[in-house]
């Protein structure tokens, strides 16, 4: 009897071909989305899911230094063992940094560098890394020793036995105590797992010289944790801002989704769950318009299989075998379609590790965390409406069927179905505008950057090669803007600024010092609002300064003009330190630049000061805007570097790329959103299609009455538009204030922020209505351009 009921199932299926397609396709997308988002939420809900001791460890993180109510998880070396020292329900202690290298030598080969971990040997106490050959300790207990993860080693090695090998890695020298060039042997080689907490290509031992980093409690019994952090203030833990400060604790799935502001970690992965979270509605959306396709597509076949019911009674089937084969129809077609959306997942899986920055792989999926939850949730889609279609059908006589179609009942369902479909779209595309809106923004803010690269570091040089290397690319006619400083852009040094209140009570902000040439404001395009250009003021004052609009607010009073006035009358630390060969410089305030940003838009523009020196002393970075028409430029910039600096490995950062990475969050929401309002137009177009095809289909003996009494063609095609003209205006009216309150709710997360207007709620409609009607309207057109006669007659 199954095997009959495949038979007639796949016949239905032939007969209906457009229909069967579409139904597919867009419960297999559906189905691609929904397990999609629902496995990246388990996946994301469960870090650290194989490790034994999860609950037992404790993230710490204290207040900041640099901004009030902010909190950085950095620790100072001995604070842990002092812990561990004082409570006895403190196990053990973890303290990890990362290596800073700039690139990595195994054979005389250069690679690119890695992400070195640098650990205390009771890692293995917290995370169960398994080395599948070596000894993990030796890398932990000997500093000249590293593990490598497999990825890591099959990309440095190949296919050769990397155990007892050694791999060379370049510091750049710019580490105090830290040579500029170590020799590890390998070894041991890592397991690496789902769901780690952990991010890095090797491990080797935390240096003796550590000062400070993350740091994680093994606890031997459950603590309340707000408890245990009041004991270490009322101990006096030494804190940044000593008995003003305190310490927090964090479960590791707490500090996966904590976001810190300006705190960039290699060596810890991290989710936005914002972005988690979107994702998973989103696809519930999507998968809520495949649904609404699928039932509004089933009403099409709705009279078939109601006469193929009372044929089969004639012919003498039982009500079991039509239950049967009811059952199997709407079964298979869930089922297909959930089959094909493991083939969409593995052709999608690299583009949505990329949207949502997440680790993901084709194992996973059939992971006991995730298989045994796709496959209920498969069955239940499948079985319970293959179990109520069976059912209702097959009690629904041809007079019932009529009445069904013709009633008001039907027309409502469809109706609900169809605004929901369009509100979802409207809605989708409105969010994608919106989100896009503030993704501009954040390239206007960045485009001073543009083109712009950075090389460093040049800490251990002395001159001896930074100095003929940027003079040699100053003589270069085709090198328009370089200039040199002392500190990198978005990793320079900021040190805390405290600002009292009337009432006495003292704010935290951090205070950005930037070093550099009089070409520093040209080349990086900061505007100069007041005062005199750096080519001026050099010749007006000893040691001219620039101050940002944001320090001019806190700091000058209203109406007073601090051109010309000395720096440290405002901020008394803004001296450059006195050094071996200079004395302590005092600047003067030259003038007052626009606000220009360093860190994402969701935080405040630092306070800043520019200091001007010519000397070209003690500077670290050089700066080169690349004209775009001269791609050959870079090639030239490499062979000058090589020239001067042969023995060292050429890499540069892109500085406008640099400032993006520290806005990812909102180009990885703007991806996600463009991707579901993409896949919702897509199955929306693949319901209007059916949904008008069913239509005409019932409607062409109206038509060709119409016809046959002089109705024209375009008369046709807008009496079967009007409907979903109608649809679409009611769906706006829905969506558009929803999403209009959510996408401001949004924004308030941005300091800097675009303004929402009227026009993002026109182009989604217009899109909508757009794509709806030329999908309609192609189809009706050919219905109506049929021969009326013809109509009439097949009718």
């Amino acid at each position: 009897m199954l095997i009959s009921s495949i038979k007639l199932t796949f016949r239905s299926w032939l007969r209906n071909q457009m229909f069967a397609i579409i139904s597919l396709l867009s419960l297999a997308i559906g189905f691609t989305c929904t397990n999609f988002a629902v496995t990246f939420i388990i996946h994301e809900f469960n870090v650290e899911a194989a490790n034994p001791n999860r609950k037992k460890i404790l993230f710490m993180s204290q207040d900041s230094p640099m901004r009030s109510g902010e909190k950085v998880s950095y620790v100072s070396a001995p604070i842990a063992p002092a812990i561990k020292d004082m409570f006895p329900e403190v196990e053990d202690y973890l303290r990890v940094n990362s290596a800073l290298i700039t690139d990595v030598i195994v054979n005389k080969t250069r690679f690119e560098p890695i992400n070195i971990l640098q650990a205390d040997e009771s890692l293995t106490k917290f995370f169960p890394y398994q080395a599948l050959y070596g000894n993990l300790m030796e890398a932990l207990t000997d500093p000249n020793k590293i593990a490598l993860t497999i990825s890591a080693a099959q990309r440095l090695f190949g296919e050769e036995n990397p155990i007892g090998k050694h791999l060379s890695v370049n510091t750049g020298g710019f580490m105090e105590n830290v040579p500029p060039q170590i020799t590890y042997q390998v070894c041991a080689i890592l397991k690496e797992y789902d769901q780690s907490f952990l991010h890095f290509d090797g491990i080797t031992k935390l240096p003796s010289n550590y000062n400070g980093g993350i740091c994680m409690l093994l606890m031997n019994k459950p603590v309340d944790r707000e408890a245990f952090a009041n004991q270490l203030k009322q101990n006096k833990i030494q804190t940044f801002q000593g008995d003003i400060g305190r310490y927090y604790f964090s479960t590791l799935q707490e500090n996966y989704f904590q976001e810190y502001n300006a705190e960039r970690i290699p060596h810890i992965n991290r989710q936005n769950k914002l972005l988690l979270y979107t994702s998973a509605l989103s696809a519930i959306l999507i998968f809520l318009i495949a649904g609404f396709n699928y039932i509004n597509l089933n009403f099409s076949r709705l009279l078939q299989q109601v006469k193929m019911i009372h044929t089969q009674k004639i012919m003498g089937a039982s009500k079991r075998d039509i239950n049967s084969q009811l059952f199997t129809d709407t079964f298979l077609t869930v089922f297909i379609s959930f089959c094909l959306s493991f083939l969409f997942m593995h052709l999608l899986l690299p583009y949505f590790n990329e949207v949502m920055s997440g680790k993901l792989t084709i194992g996973f999926f059939f992971n006991k965390q995730v298989f045994p939850v796709l496959c209920g949730f498969v069955f239940l889609l499948s079985a319970i409406p293959a179990w109520f279609v069976s059912r209702k059908i097959n009690k629904l006589s041809l007079q019932g069927y009529h009445e069904f179609f013709t009633g008001k009942k039907r027309r409502i369902i469809i109706s609900i179905l169809s605004i929901a479909q369009f509100a979802i779209s409207i809605a989708l595309i409105m969010a994608m505008l919106g989100v896009n809106s503030q993704v501009n923004l954040i390239r206007q803010g960045g485009e001073g950057y543009r083109d712009l690269i950075q090389i460093g570091e040049w800490q251990n040089d002395d001159g001896n090669a930074l100095k003929p290397f940027v003079a040699e690319l100053r003589s270069r006619p085709d090198i328009e803007e370089i200039t040199v400083a002392q500190s990198s852009l978005f990793h320079g040094y900021i040190r805390q600024t405290i600002i009292r209140s009337e009432t006495g009570e003292e704010n935290y902000y951090p205070l950005q010092q930037l070093i550099g040439n009089n070409r520093f404001l040209s080349t990086f395009h900061i505007e100069l609002l007041q005062g005199f250009s750096p080519e001026e003021a050099v010749s007006h004052y000893a040691h001219p300064a620039y101050i940002n609009e944001r320090f001019a607010t806190v700091f000058v009073k209203d109406g007073e003009n601090p051109i010309g006035k000395p720096l440290d009358s405002y901020d008394e630390n803004s001296r450059r330190p006195k050094s071996e060969s200079t004395e302590q410089t005092h600047y003067t305030i030259a003038g007052i630049v626009r606000n220009f940003y360093t860190n994402s838009l969701e935080e405040e523009v630092l306070l800043t000061t520019i200091l001007i020196d010519n000397s070209d002393d003690s500077y670290f970075y050089v700066y080169i805007r690349l004209n775009p028409e001269k791609p050959e430029q870079l090639t030239t910039i490499k062979e000058i570097y090589e020239k001067h600096n042969p023995d060292k490995y050429f890499t540069y950062d892109n500085v406008y790329q640099a400032f993006i990475d520290r806005n990812s969050k909102t180009f990885e929401f703007s991806s996600l959103i463009l991707m579901y309002a993409f896949i919702s137009i897509f199955l929306t177009c693949f319901g209007l299609f059916g949904m008008t095809m069913y239509a005409t289909e019932q409607r062409t003996k109206e038509i060709g009455i119409r016809k046959v009494n002089g109705a024209t063609s375009l008369q046709i095609i807008y009496m079967l538009n009007r409907q979903f003209i109608i649809w679409i205006a009611i769906a706006f009216i829905i969506a558009a204030p929803i999403t209009w309150y959510l996408l401001n709710r949004w924004l308030e997360s941005y300091v800097y922020r675009t303004s929402l207007n009227v026009g993002i709620c026109l182009i989604a409609v217009l899109i909508v209505m757009a794509i709806s009607l030329l999908t309609v309207t192609w189809f009706s057109l050919k219905t109506a351009s049929q021969n009326p006669v013809t109509a009439l007659r097949d009718e």
